[in-house]
């Protein structure tokens, strides 16, 4: 049994399909992050790591980033989609 309403809302989110093509993020300068498929839901491989970002030439940052990058990669996922 759902629980609080799960099951309406999820019923709800299910006739609300929209008939417009989802959209494609672009970040200039940024890939996307490659997924794996498991059934029908995307797995993305996300690792937070510190890396070196030079934000002018004469100066260099160690910051957090995300699998070697900062700003780290775009995760593109359509809405209602199953990802993990």
């Amino acid at each position: 049994m759902a629980r609080g309403g799960e099951s309406e809302r999820q019923n709800g989110a299910q006739k609300k399909k929209s008939s417009v093509a989802p959209v494609r993020m672009i970040t200039p300068d940024v890939v996307d992050l490659p997924h794996e498929m498991d059934g029908n839901t995307k797995v993305f491989r996300l690792v937070a790591e510190p890396v070196k970002r030079r934000v002018v030439p004469w100066k260099t940052l160690e910051v957090w980033g995300y699998n070697g990058s900062c700003p780290g990669p775009t995760i593109q996922v359509t809405q209602g989609t199953g990802f993990a």
